[in-house]
């Protein structure tokens, strides 16, 4: 997509059961939705408008930092959550949230094995409230796009500080 062109449209719908949310995205419909309202684990889903379930994004427990400090977990499913296809592992950062291939990835190098990050950049008096979203070479960025969108929905991103991801080390 050219520079500075919408490459996504999220149109939240107002009376839906599952909190759907309808997406363009490149020309191609989906849908997010909640499978169960009420849930232990907060898990969304991306479907095509058939009902055919694509991916899964699952909220995980906080990971306690060394500081006692805790943040937040995601994880990206093929399919549905129990099939346990792990696409990528997600983690709050200091500044930016960070999705690497898998939690083993994350926890053997996490300043350069990430393969994505998000990065919640504040309002100016140009620009509103933005995500920055940056992916590597090979991945799948509409797939990061909207997970960016959930976990920045469940407001699990930490606003750009202007720190570095170094040093919550």
């Amino acid at each position: 997509a050219p520079a500075n062109s919408i490459v996504a449209k999220f149109n939240k719908r107002f009376f839906s059961l599952h909190g759907t949310t309808d997406v363009t995205l490149l020309g191609k419909e989906y849908l997010l939705q909640k499978p169960h309202m009420v849930s232990v684990q907060t898990t969304w889903r991306v479907t095509l408008p058939d009902d055919t379930i694509l991916f899964s994004f699952q909220k995980g427990e906080c990971k306690r930092r060394k500081d006692g400090g805790c943040d937040a977990e995601w994880r990206i499913f093929h399919g549905r959550t129990h099939q346990k296809q792990v696409l990528y592992y997600g983690i709050q950062r200091t500044s930016t949230f960070k999705f690497y291939k898998s939690e083993a990835d994350y926890e053997h190098n996490p300043l350069q094995d990430w393969r994505a990050e998000v990065r919640k950049l504040l309002p100016s008096k140009k620009e509103p409230a933005s995500l920055k979203v940056t992916v590597m070479p090979t991945e799948d960025a509409g797939l990061i796009l909207l997970a960016a969108h959930v976990i920045d929905s469940l407001e699990d991103l930490v606003r750009d500080q202007g720190t570095s991801d170094t040093e919550d080390q």
